[in-house]
C-alpha cells in the first residue's frame, strides 16, 4: 500500500496500469461476495468442500440379485440346546386350498445372551460409641463376610 504522498507524486503513465491492478481485484473480490452470498442461501451436504466429482456415482442400490448370502448355521458344540421341531398346523393352501404335502425342513437358530448379574451390596451401619468417662471411642466387631471367592470384602471400615 502506498501513503497519500507518495501516490500524488506518480505521473500519469503510472497511475494507469496501478488502477488497472485495482480494478481487477476489486471485480474479483466482487466474484467472491457473490459467491459467498449465493452459497449462504442454500444448505450445504453434511461435509461439503463445495466441490462436485466429475463422474459421480447414482444413487441406490445396483439393479439385479446382490451379493446377499445366509448367516452360516452355528457349530454342532456352540448348540446348547436339543433341536425343537415346529410342525405346519395347516392342512390346506392359504392361497387355493389344496392340501399340503411335507417337503423337507428348514433350521432357524436363536441366539440369546443371558440376563447381566447384578451385584448384591450390602450396607451395615456400625454403631459407633464415645464413653463418657474416659474418651475412648468404641464400635461394635463387624459381622462375619461372606463373599463367593472367599476373598476379604474389598471396602473396609470407616466414615465415608
Amino acid at each position: 500500500m502506498m501513503d497519500d504522498a507518495s501516490l500524488e507524486q506518480l505521473s500519469r503513465e503510472d497511475l494507469i496500469p496501478l488502477v488497472r491492478s485495482l480494478q481487477a481485484q476489486v471485480k474479483a473480490l466482487q466474484a467472491e461476495i457473490e459467491t459467498l452470498k449465493r452459497a449462504q442461501h442454500r444448505p450445504a451436504a453434511p461435509f461439503s468442500k463445495g466441490r462436485h466429482k466429475p463422474d459421480p456415482k447414482p444413487p441406490g442400490r445396483k439393479k439385479g440379485p446382490g451379493p446377499f448370502t445366509y448367516r452360516k448355521p452355528p457349530k454342532p458344540e456352540e448348540r446348547t440346546e436339543p433341536p425343537i421341531d415346529v410342525p405346519v398346523t395347516r392342512t390346506e393352501c392359504p392361497a387355493c386350498g389344496g392340501p399340503l404335502v411335507e417337503e423337507g425342513t428348514d433350521s432357524a437358530y436363536l441366539t440369546d445372551l443371558p440376563e447381566v448379574i447384578r451385584p448384591s451390596v450390602r450396607e451395615y451401619r456400625v454403631s459407633v460409641c464415645r464413653c463418657a468417662a474416659c474418651g475412648a471411642k468404641f464400635a461394635v466387631s463387624p459381622p462375619t463376610w461372606r463373599t463367593t471367592s472367599g476373598a476379604p470384602p474389598p471396602i473396609g471400615w470407616g466414615r465415608e
